[in-house]
């Protein structure tokens, strides 16, 4: 019996091996190529925007926002939806959770968080362990938390903020047990960056903010992850982190002109600022006191009762001005050492007058502005006068 293939059979099997060759090929010559454009990949912009000015017909003053109309929580339509918080790998410890703290200044753009910073890190230095005896860990700008939280030094790899080996390789880093008291500190503003900034955050600054109102711009999805996504941080972290959030307001008019060449010019700035400050504003209302100790999550500092040209440059007022507010801090955070005569030895007024900056014409429009942030900006601290901030 010849129980050889047929030609047909033979014919079928050669043209087989020449298509599976083909796609190998095919499939080798795609992997060099993805290989050769991957740097470039990761450093691209989200959006091409060069068509974003068209946008909006009108320009920014033009835009209407009835202020009586913008909710500080957010709106039933056109909500962006949130998954539920997922399910962390390991069980928190409560005492590994209580040598644990990270403290994030929060702050729009030019409300000074470069300045205030070392304050917070002095304070924190200035701490000792009352049960141990030994000094606060304290780390600022750790890559670690960086990485975790926008993606940078090469975060933007290891998966998302959320992603329970991303929190568990985090938190181990940062706060290991040791048995000291380990303080993070970050102030990276929002926003942060530039649009086409190649750090490589997870979500960009986006051209498009300053053609939108700042309803839209609080309920956008790109900013409510911009420069991290503030709930989520707070949701998934909070088990193994004592988390508490300084935040800052300096007078709405100084902060515009800190950065007047930014999101397409000042009245676009002031768009992405007020947009976010309504975001912010409805994370705070949100986030209250911590489930865990009942304390409060977040408090208020107002920057216009720390520098000098509040109190007529009369040095002792301004002292204990800035011998209250460090009290006042160290308290909210839990520090033992209320006091701390080196805090403010790096701080300096700014000397900057946003008249000059900005220009008759334009502080016009900025007013404007102002009034539209009556109800939402800034939040409402506590019922001591020091902490009642002015827009």
């Amino acid at each position: 019996m010849n129980l050889s293939p047929p030609a047909w059979a033979t014919n079928l099997t050669r043209k087989a091996r020449l298509i599976s060759a083909s796609l190998i090929f095919t499939c080798y010559a795609l992997h060099r190529s993805a290989k050769a454009h991957q740097s470039d990949y990761q450093d691209e912009i989200f959006f091409n925007t060069s068509h974003l000015k068209n946008l909006r017909e009108t320009a920014v003053r033009e835009i209407p926002v009835d202020p009586t109309n913008i909710q500080t929580t957010n709106a039933p339509h056109n909500r962006v939806k949130e998954e539920p918080a997922i399910k962390i790998l390991r069980s928190p410890n409560e005492q590994l959770r209580k040598n644990c703290q990270i403290v994030y200044i929060i702050a729009v753009e030019g409300a000074a968080h470069h300045g205030f910073q070392p304050v917070v890190e002095a304070l924190a230095r200035n701490q000792k362990d009352v049960a141990t005896g030994k000094p606060y860990d304290v780390q600022y700008k750790s890559k670690e938390i960086q990485r975790a939280l926008f993606g940078l030094f090469g975060g933007f790899k290891r998966g998302d903020m959320d992603d329970p080996k991303v929190i568990s390789d985090t938190i181990s880093t940062l706060c290991p047990d040791d048995g000291r008291k380990h303080v993070i500190i970050e102030d990276s503003s929002f926003p942060s960056g530039h649009a086409d900034d190649r750090r490589t955050y997870r979500v960009k600054r986006q051209v498009e903010w300053a053609y939108l109102s700042i309803q839209e711009i609080a309920e956008s999805e790109t900013a409510l992850n911009h420069p991290f996504n503030l709930s989520r941080f707070y949701e998934t972290y909070s088990p193994y982190a004592d988390i508490k959030f300084v935040v800052l307001h300096r007078p709405y008019l100084e902060t515009i002109a800190s950065h007047t060449e930014w999101d397409e010019g000042i009245e676009g700035h002031s768009n992405v600022i007020r947009g976010f400050m309504l975001l912010l504003r409805r994370f705070l209302d949100s986030n209250i006191l911590d489930d865990r100790t009942g304390r409060k999550v977040w408090t208020l500092i107002c920057i216009e009762r720390i520098v000098s040209k509040t109190y007529e440059f009369d040095n002792d007022k301004v002292k204990q001005a800035r011998k209250r507010l460090i009290s006042h801090l160290a308290r909210f955070l839990a520090w033992p050492r209320t006091d701390c005569p080196h805090c403010f030895d790096t701080w300096k007024d700014s000397t900057k007058d946003y008249n000059e900056v900005l220009g008759g014409e334009t502080v016009a429009v900025l007013k404007e502005h102002m009034q539209q942030l009556e109800g939402i900006w800034p939040p409402v601290g506590n019922n001591a006068a020091w902490q009642q901030c002015s827009v």
